[in-house]
């Protein structure tokens, strides 16, 4: 599909509609209620699922194109890889948070 968005650019944006951004709406709901807590920073669900999905999408290509082989449960994976990447971003607002108060 991503080759073949480069020569026709109409099924990038069919992609783009119907998997990105419904993802991104599935995804800001979820973690909105960290944003409203003030766990997460207003910017931080954009960069969260930029490195969530970057991350299972690279394994994905791994498995189904490249056809490699690891065994890795992927289901633990993206469990694993949201798991990190939130807790960084907690920790981050919770720094600046710090910085602010000083």
């Amino acid at each position: 599909l991503f080759a073949c968005a480069r020569t026709r650019p109409e099924l990038g944006q069919v992609f783009h509609d119907r998997m990105v951004r419904s993802g991104k709406a599935m995804w800001h709901a979820l973690v909105g209620p960290f944003v409203e807590s003030g766990e997460l920073s207003e910017g931080d669900p954009e960069y969260l699922f930029q490195m969530v999905t970057g991350a299972l999408l690279a394994q994905l290509l791994q498995r189904h194109v490249l056809k490699i082989e690891e065994e890795m449960d992927l289901p633990h994976f993206a469990e694993y890889v949201v798991d990190v990447a939130l807790r960084g971003a907690q920790a981050r607002a919770a720094a600046r948070d710090d910085q602010e108060l000083k």
